[in-house]
């Protein structure tokens, strides 16, 4: 990508920045992050997510940085300007035969309706990508990914009550009533299979990479055991690599379980240096956030059968 760091300099970056000191909101941070993004390399998604992790003083802002970087990865055309949100999952799930949100066309416009579930930081965007049907083809739901204003007449996102970990990231409902979208605001290709199935691998790679950056930020602030410094920036220069490679590759999809795996394990082995970091506000947050690295196992899981099994049969 132009413009593209070299790995030394990402690391060299991730290892001396100096996060400001702690964030106000997603907003304060997302405005921080959006600077250091742009001194470092305006083009660069995963570097951008490893950016905003070393940036973050909580693993939620982390969070925050590596979903906002994988939506770049997935459209590109959504600039460091633009907070967007995938809006997929509906009261059935977030299959394609699950999608009832509908895409009727309306002379040269089409008329956007349905809820959506869990949408993250949707309330706080600019943009909703919203996955919605145009209509059954047999027993298959052609779904396609439409890009809508947030403020767009007929849209409305509820808050929903904060989560047990990182709690600085709101979820949202989202309604759509009979909301006005331009043809160009479809998205070519097809929704799920372009979109939303690939974003499960290219967030898994974002977001774990954001959260790595993060331990290994405050690895150095806080003067934890080197092995556990080096682990993580092993882990971060793997997740680098694997981010640039297709997300639907069977091979990719193998060396990010081990790599997630190994992500955990060190993890886990913070525990003891966050308790004797001397930051307790720092570690309490930790303790509290730190089960979203197991979010979707079961996913996570199906994924790395399908993919090892492209190569045993």
């Amino acid at each position: 990508m132009p413009g593209t760091p070299s790995l030394d300099v990402v690391l060299d970056t991730l290892l001396t920045l100096e996060p400001p000191g702690p964030f106000t909101s997603v907003g304060a941070f997302r405005a921080a992050w959006r600077l250091e993004c742009l001194a470092l390399a305006d083009g660069n998604p995963i570097d951008h997510a490893l950016l905003g992790g070393a940036l973050a003083d909580r693993l939620g802002y982390a969070f925050a940085a590596g979903y906002a970087a994988a939506l770049r990865r997935l459209v590109p055309a959504l600039g460091l300007e633009t907070h967007a949100c995938l809006c997929v999952t509906e009261a059935g799930g977030g299959h394609p035969r699950a999608i009832r949100t509908t895409l009727v066309p309306d002379g040269d416009t089409f008329r956007l309706t349905g809820a959506k579930r869990w949408a993250t930081l949707a309330g706080e965007g600019d943009v909703l990508l919203v996955a919605a049907s145009e209509g059954w083809s047999g027993d298959r739901n052609r779904v396609r990914l439409v890009s809508v204003p947030a403020d767009a007449p007929g849209v409305r996102c509820e808050a929903l009550p904060p989560t047990p970990f990182t709690p600085e990231i709101p979820h949202y409902e989202v309604s759509l009533d009979e909301v006005r979208v331009d043809a160009a605001a479809v998205l070519p290709g097809d929704g799920f299979t372009a979109y939303v199935k690939p974003f499960r691998t290219i967030e898994d790679l974002h977001v774990s990479a954001a959260a790595a950056a993060f331990l290994l930020s405050t690895a150095r602030r806080l003067q934890w055991p080197v092995e556990l410094a080096a682990g993580l920036a092993a882990v971060v220069v793997t997740l680098r690599g694997l981010a640039n490679a297709p997300p639907d590759a069977p091979g990719v999809h193998l060396a990010l379980a081990g790599t997630l795996a190994s992500l955990r394990e060190l993890a886990r082995a913070s525990e003891p240096a966050w308790a004797a970091s001397g930051d307790p506000d720092g570690a309490g947050r930790w303790v509290r956030d730190a089960p979203l690295l197991g979010v979707a196992e079961k996913a996570r899981a199906a994924r790395l059968a399908s993919g090892w099994a492209t190569f045993v049969g």
